[in-house]
């Protein structure tokens, strides 16, 4: 319903509460009837009680509109099944006689039938094989198989019980369509893994090569996995050597690190057993970002605690401040404290009261404490 059909109504509805149903219908069905809008007289006879349900469907069989006739008979009982029917098969139209076959009791299935033969459309044809009950499965099939379109031949051989498989297979495999050839192993079949295993190679395409690899066990990888590793994409490169088990190892760590991107390295460092530690360390170090310092400090075994401390520290972010201060062990309370006090944010600020009231350091506000430091550090030019 669009908006503007869907305000008439519910306007409607609340006069409708308000006065006699009576004169609602007086005063707003001629008006409606008048307009001759399918939709409109479709939701005006759906919503409204007392509505002239046959002066509306009169509108729409008017309209010659193949989804408001298949929506009108699909609703109310007391429609006219077969004259919205040939509204819908005279509109040729593949998608709303599919639809009307499927789902109206006493729908002329073969007429509907042939209107989706003859559209040649293969995405309708499979939904009539698929959907409608006494469908003819062979002459749907060879339209889907005419097409050479390698989604709806996919598709068609993994949800009809009766299709041929090698032969929609074919058609996937003649597509060199790398996305549907991992499809068509992953859903269907297995029998051309080799073939549609160079299909993805061939196409360079590293997310489905890894796809590949990371889906099909107890086949060679290797070319799938140089796909990934010359795409440079750092992301990639650590979902393989974390998913695929048979993964290089090292020469993923390398692309990561080549990238400079702190996020992965972060990642990598966290999870692939047998990565560069140190090497990843510096990337999120030279990246000062406190937050991936922070992460990187709290999550990865062996991290230099004190050298993501200062990049923290020189950020002046009250928020990773803290929480290094609140989560990293061996944290130096004081130096966060003081940057989180100097940083003026009381959100931040009375969080790190209640962190050094829960250590039992101090019971009160930081603030006392920054005041009371920075005196005794004003005198510091005064001290001969």
């Amino acid at each position: 319903m669009n908006d503007e059909i869907k305000k008439i109504i519910s306007d409607i509805k609340k006069t409708q509460n308000r006065i006699e149903d009576k004169m609602v219908i007086d005063m707003f069905e001629k008006s409606v009837l008048k307009i001759r809008n399918s939709e409109l007289s479709y939701y005006f006879a759906h919503d409204i009680e007392g509505a002239d349900i046959k002066a509306h469907e009169q509108v729409i069989l008017s309209s010659k509109d193949p989804k408001w006739n298949y929506k009108f008979v699909r609703d109310f009982k007391e429609a006219d099944i077969k004259a919205h029917g040939q509204v819908v098969l005279d509109s040729k139209d593949p998608k709303w006689n599919c639809k009307f076959a499927r789902d109206v009791k006493g729908a002329d299935i073969k007429a509907h039938e042939k209107v989706v033969l003859e559209s040649k459309d293969p995405e309708w044809n499979y939904y009539f094989a698929r959907y409608v009950e006494g469908a003819d499965i062979k002459a749907h099939e060879q339209i889907v198989l005419d097409s050479k379109d390698p989604k709806w031949n996919c598709i068609f051989a993994r949800d009809v019980k009766e299709a041929d498989r090698n032969a929609h297979d074919q058609v996937v495999l003649e597509s060199k369509n790398p996305y549907w050839s991992y499809k068509s192993v992953h859903d269907v079949k297995r029998d051309n893994i080799e073939a549609h295993k160079q299909i993805v190679i061939e196409s360079k395409n590293p997310e489905i090569n890894y796809w590949f690899a990371r889906d099909f066990r107890y086949i060679d990888i290797s070319e799938n996995e140089q796909v990934v590793l010359d795409s440079k994409d750092p992301k990639l490169s650590f979902m393989f050597a974390r998913d695929v088990l048979e993964a290089n190892i090292q020469a993923h760590d390398q692309v990561v690190l080549e990238s400079k991107n702190p996020k992965w390295s972060l990642e990598f460092a966290r999870v692939i057993e047998g990565a560069d530690i140190k090497a990843h360390e510096q990337v999120v170090l030279d990246s000062k970002d406190p937050e991936l310092n922070f992460m990187f400090a709290c999550v990865v075994k062996g991290a230099d605690i004190k050298a993501h401390e200062q990049v923290v520290l020189e950020s002046k972010d009250p928020k990773w401040n803290y929480c290094f201060a609140c989560d990293v062990k061996g944290a130096d309370i004081l130096a966060h404290m003081n940057v989180v006090g100097n940083s003026g944010d009381l959100r931040w600020i009375r969080a790190f009261d209640v962190l050094l009231n829960d250590l039992g350091i101090y019971k009160g506000n930081i603030n006392d404490i920054l005041n009371i430091n920075n005196k005794i550090l004003s005198l510091a030019p005064n001290i001969s």
